[in-house]
């Protein structure tokens, strides 16, 4: 079985020179979450993805907003990262799938 870390290791070397790509690591969960603090996800400018957030349902939102160049605004320019939140009120919980109400917390790179 091929470590996550190792395969999000290996998309980031993969990546041709210059092409940009988004990492996004959880950081912080509240109540139920499909994956713990740590859990990593690459998108490509094509919206390929490497590892998990979420188990899916956050994914699909991340890869919108990648084709939809979204995520630039998500980066402080002057820290090279940002952060977003998926889960905060109840309405968002149930478009997104997230199970049971919880919250998720990323770092976007």
């Amino acid at each position: 079985m091929i470590d996550p870390d190792d395969e999000i290791l290996d998309a980031v070397c993969a990546l041709p020179e210059g092409e940009a790509a988004w990492l996004f690591t959880v950081v912080e969960t509240w109540g139920s979450s499909p994956r713990p603090p740590g859990s990593m996800l690459l998108i490509d400018v094509r919206g390929r993805e490497t590892g998990s957030v979420s188990g899916g349902c956050v994914e699909q939102e991340l890869v919108e907003r990648a084709r939809g160049g979204e995520l630039a605004g998500e980066i402080h320019q002057s820290l090279g990262f940002g952060s977003l939140s998926f889960g905060a009120d109840a309405g968002e919980s149930a478009r997104l799938g997230l199970p049971c109400g919880g919250r998720l917390d990323l770092v976007v790179e």
